[in-house]
């Protein structure tokens, strides 16, 4: 029942609106927020295979060592975990090739990692991850320049971020795209978490990256990406999936690909060896 109404909603929100209203109050200089102290999510350790690094619903392991390599490659530990768990979830799928996973991994290095709130032209994200005690809502803890962390704030009966250009996860959904994710996740009991790791967030994402394609609209990118190179394919995925149009965000993206490659060479050498 829950997978059908998940299906549901993905559907509905087929057609996207991207305008949002733009915050413009000031920030209340009087909010303090304290965190209590949180245990760190385990960092991968080569040689491990399989790991299962979260508990939630929907949860798949990742192999550490694929994690380990994104990051041998020079990428950020948060961007690895999130690469690792959408390769490792679109590997589970025969119907993508090689090449449109990287155009997929391509799209997170230009948004953002898992389990991120961004502000629209504003540099740096704001983590839904971990966890605090706090009634401000969403909107004024953006201001507050504070971050987006009671696990509460991705229940779908409580407000999340008004602008609908406030981008979420590793895709940076936004408007109904981005209701429908917090909804999914409420779904699979994230929301009752006291705690949400870079692990439990990346995978979430991961499954709902998946689950969306499967709506028509976005699934049309996995037949016009046969006979497209690999160059070709990441601009399909950010036109189609991501909705950027401008040939020079596209070839942002493309500028990805020679890292992912790099890394999921590396990650290939490391089975070869066992």
């Amino acid at each position: 029942m829950k997978h059908k109404l998940l299906v549901t909603l993905l559907i509905a929100a087929m057609v996207i609106t991207f305008a949002g209203t733009q915050i413009s109050a000031e920030p209340d200089d009087t909010i303090v927020i304290t965190p209590p102290e949180i245990v760190a999510p385990p960092e991968p350790v080569i040689g491990q295979t399989n790991v299962m690094y979260s508990t939630i619903n929907g949860a798949f392991a990742i192999d550490a060592k694929l994690i380990q390599s994104f990051m041998a490659a020079g990428i950020d530990p948060n961007y690895s975990v999130s690469l690792a768990a959408l390769y490792t979830k679109l590997s589970q799928d025969p119907t993508y090739t090689e090449d449109l996973k990287i155009g997929f991994l391509a799209q997170v290095l230009a948004e953002a990692p898992a389990g991120m709130y961004e502000l629209p032209g504003t540099p740096g994200t704001l983590s839904y991850t971990h966890w605090h005690t706090s009634t401000i809502n969403d909107s004024q803890r953006i201001l507050a320049g504070t971050t987006i962390t009671k696990p509460e704030d991705i229940s779908m009966g409580l407000t999340i971020p008004s602008d609908a250009l406030i981008g979420c996860g590793m895709m940076q959904w936004t408007a109904t795209r981005r209701t429908v994710l917090l909804n999914y996740m409420t779904m699979i009991g994230m929301n009752e978490m006291p705690y949400i790791s870079i692990y439990d967030a990346a995978i979430a994402e991961a499954n709902y990256c998946w689950l969306e394609m499967q709506n028509p609209y976005y699934n049309r990118i996995i037949g016009w990406s046969q006979g497209k190179d690999v160059y070709g394919i990441t601009k399909l995925v950010c036109r189609v999936y991501i909705g950027q149009s401008s040939e020079s965000e596209q070839e942002y993206r493309c500028a990805f690909i020679p890292v992912i490659q790099d890394a999921l060479t590396l990650y290939n050498s490391t089975l070869l060896q066992g």
